[in-house]
């Protein structure tokens, strides 16, 4: 149905301004389709009113058709006079009250389509801009008007008339809109935003129309008539939305998140765009009186400005100190978390080493003091408690290594990845005298960053590299830094031995994840894991590349400073 308004609203356009038609058929033409879309609108909100089980939005329906049920009332006497006696419509007449009776209808059913709903409180932001809104529409309301009210000739009637519908249709929208910011509409938000869109429509149009009226310019095919049809097209696509939401109400728990709900930064914007493109359009010489006038209002605009940008800053200045309080809060609440973790940790690994040195203890007195009594089964058994019992050690001491690293304070200085890179090789191949490893670092990478944090960086992923090239002869380890394509210095470590499938590259960095079985290659997962969490704290990324019994390559990046290469 939306789409047939549309198309309706389409073809009247081409057939009032194509040319199509002229005289007493574009009369018809035009005053046929302004009367059908004002019916269709209001009979499609009576149906939706009987189609509401909740009494206060029956009654809002009920009104919103009513009122435009008024117009088409208005509009038949209009049609009636024009079409039928073949006259002009006398102004004001019978019809005008009826068209005015509209913006009162509509006041009403916003009034009783608000009850039920949550209600908030407005900010003084909020009320800065509905002042800042009333100003700026009684000064464009003005700027039109008055002009043509001072040279006009008509009866007092005839110009009172002509001001009423600016003045209904103003505040309706005002009303509307005032509603709109101080209540929770949820579900029912986008069925009334469309009601605010159309007494918007009305209340632009009906003060144009007073202006036309006041200079004797309005006809047949004045483009308000367009913007009336839109309007009312906008009126029955609310009720369509509202049958389309069915039962379902604005419950209020949550904020609404509307973009007019965010008017705030930009209402004086548009205000003051309002102002200056109806001076640009309207603007003509004008009396004192009207200057004064003008002036009065600027001022009062001029106050509300003010109370909003300073309301803005008190929200402003409260939000941050909200903020920091909270970030204090949170940073206390982190560190006695912290604190409480290591006491944790500790005590978990001292009651742990305790029944594991008792293990590990008895099964080698048992096996010294009855060794001649056992089965070599039996000795293989206890050795093996006893290899448990020290990787059992071993994880307890690397898991208390890696909670250690997210604690330590980091001391930034320039630190020599090479020195320590040579340092750490050198340890690790004596400890393997019998081994042929060629090792080879880059000389000059030096970076910025914790020691302490990065020499036990390079000890592990030095010490993986040892570690998967034990079966490779020679053994190939290199370190080395280079620039990527984006110029950030990229820090690598190399090695020639075992590789992996890259497959399964996401599970190198989880703690006791191994690509490798524990006969093939000892070790207990939890390395690289502290390799990942220094690479972090130094704002870094660490990845990897490899490919299996081709070795594989770690690669890291430091954002704690810029490397310098001597």
């Amino acid at each position: 149905m939306l789409t047939v308004l549309g198309l309706f609203i389409l073809v009247y356009a081409i057939g009032n301004y194509g040319g199509l038609f002229d005289g007493v058929a574009q009369l018809w033409w035009s005053d046929a389709a302004w009367t059908l879309i004002s019916l269709a609108a209001g009979l499609k909100c009576l149906h939706t009113a009987v189609q509401r089980p909740q009494g206060c939005q029956r009654r809002a329906w009920v009104a919103f058709g009513v009122g435009a049920l008024l117009w088409f009332t208005g509009m038949l006497i209009w049609d009636y006079q024009e079409l039928v006696l073949a006259v002009v419509t006398p102004y004001p007449s019978l019809a005008d009250y009826f068209f005015l009776a509209l913006g009162p209808a509509f006041v009403i059913g916003v009034f009783c389509y608000r009850e039920g709903t949550p209600s908030r409180y407005m900010t003084l932001v909020q009320m800065g801009n509905m002042g800042i809104i009333v100003c700026t529409l009684i000064i464009v309301s003005t700027v039109v008007l008055y002009p043509q009210i001072r040279v006009s000739e008509q009866p007092n009637a005839y110009v009172y008339f002509a001001i009423a519908y600016a003045v209904v249709f103003m505040s309706a929208f005002l009303f509307t809109l005032f509603s709109y910011w101080r209540y929770r509409w949820n579900n029912n938000r986008l069925v009334f935003l469309i009601l605010l869109a159309t007494i918007f429509l009305h209340a632009v149009a009906d003060t144009l129309y007073g202006f036309e009226l006041l200079g004797r310019s309005y006809g047949v095919a004045n483009l308000l008539n367009v913007v009336w049809m839109v309007a009312f097209a906008l009126q029955y696509w609310a009720a369509a939305e509202q049958d389309a939401l069915g039962d379902r109400q604005s419950k209020g728990t949550a904020e609404d998140k509307s973009p007019l709900l965010q008017l705030e930064g930009i209402a004086p914007a548009l205000s003051m765009s309002a102002i200056i493109g109806t001076l640009w359009a309207f603007g003509e010489p004008v009396s004192h009186a009207f200057e004064t006038f003008i002036l009065a209002v600027a001022m009062v605009l001029l106050v509300f400005l003010v109370a909003q940008e300073w309301s803005l800053g008190r929200a402003l200045a409260s939000a941050r100190s909200n903020l920091e309080e909270k970030v204090r809060e949170r940073t206390r609440q982190l560190t006695l978390a912290n604190r409480e973790l290591e006491a944790y940790s500790y005590s978990i690994a001292h009651d742990l080493r305790a029944p594991l040195r008792a293990i590990t203890g008895f099964s080698q007195v048992l096996l010294e003091d009855a060794a001649n009594r056992l089965t070599e089964c039996d000795k293989d058994n206890l050795n093996r408690i006893a290899g448990a019992g020290n990787h059992m050690g071993q994880l307890i001491d690397e898991i208390l290594e890696l909670s250690r690293v997210g604690r330590i304070d980091m001391a930034l200085a320039r630190v020599d990845l090479s020195a320590i890179s040579r340092r750490l090789l050198q340890h690790l191949c004596e400890a393997e005298p019998d081994r042929q490893v060629d090792c080879s670092v880059q000389d000059g990478v030096v970076v910025l960053g914790d020691e302490q944090l990065l020499s036990l960086l390079m000890q592990n992923l030095l010490g993986n590299a040892v570690k998967y090239t034990a079966r490779e002869t020679p053994a190939g380890i290199s370190v080395g830094a280079a620039r990527d394509a984006s110029g950030v210095m990229v820090y690598y470590v190399r090695d020639n031995g075992a590789g992996f499938d890259m497959r399964y590259a996401d599970q190198l960095f989880k703690p006791f994840h191994r690509l490798h079985a524990h006969h093939e290659f000892p070790g207990s997962g939890v390395g690289l894991a502290i390799v990942l969490r220094v690479v972090e704290r130094h704002g870094g990324r660490v990845w990897a590349d490899a490919e299996p019994g081709r070795g594989a390559t770690f690669y890291f990046t430091l954002n704690a400073g810029q490397a310098a290469s001597r």
